[in-house]
């Protein structure tokens, strides 16, 4: 049989295409004329039995080829696909998860603003409700008017029984009016 003559095939890919080279196709066109035609059969074309083993050899293995090729670019084709269809699920889910952060975000910024304004409201009622600034002493003129009459009769305090009513009435007025700001 000896050496056989060697071959080459180039595919190319480019985007969905496959490219084969003029020399597969004339043999590929070939062989289904060979194969198809009517009248005499392709083995009469050749010498002997021997150059139709080789023929049949060579055009076999270019049709492995070119099918072994075939398959190699719907596979790498196939797993284009895939990563492009991954890519585009991922920029999906993070498009999508980015929309939930920025809608979480806002809940919260929301949630924030409504506490503060409520701790604000809380403790505004509660300053009008409880007074923490220091008021001026009351009842001061009823108080100095005891603090005399005792220093006046320090023997006979019970002289200065009008002066500690009059200071105790206007003790119970100012403990009331207190009273009644914080019920309030």
């Amino acid at each position: 049989m000896g050496a056989q003559p060697s071959r080459e095939v180039l595919f190319q890919q480019s985007d969905t295409n496959i490219e084969v080279t003029e020399g597969v196709v004339r043999d590929l066109i070939r062989h289904h004329q060979l194969t198809n035609r009517k009248g005499p059969q392709p083995h009469e074309d050749f010498k002997d039995e021997a150059d139709l083993r080789l023929a049949y050899t060579e055009l076999h293995d270019k049709y492995k080829q070119a099918t072994g090729a075939l398959q190699a670019a719907h596979n790498k084709g196939f797993q284009r696909g895939a990563a492009l269809e991954r890519r585009d699920r991922e920029q999906e889910l993070m498009r999508l998860d980015m929309q939930w952060q920025n809608r979480v975000d806002e809940i919260q910024q929301h949630r924030e603003e409504n506490a503060t304004q409520q701790f604000e409201g809380l403790l505004a009622d509660f300053k009008s409700r409880f007074s923490m600034d220091v008021s001026e002493p009351q009842c001061q003129v009823q108080e100095g008017a005891v603090l005399a009459c005792f220093k006046s009769n320090p023997s006979r305090p019970l002289d200065c029984a009008e002066e500690v009513n009059r200071f105790l009435a206007c003790a119970e007025r100012a403990r009331a009016a207190y009273l009644g700001n914080v019920s309030r």
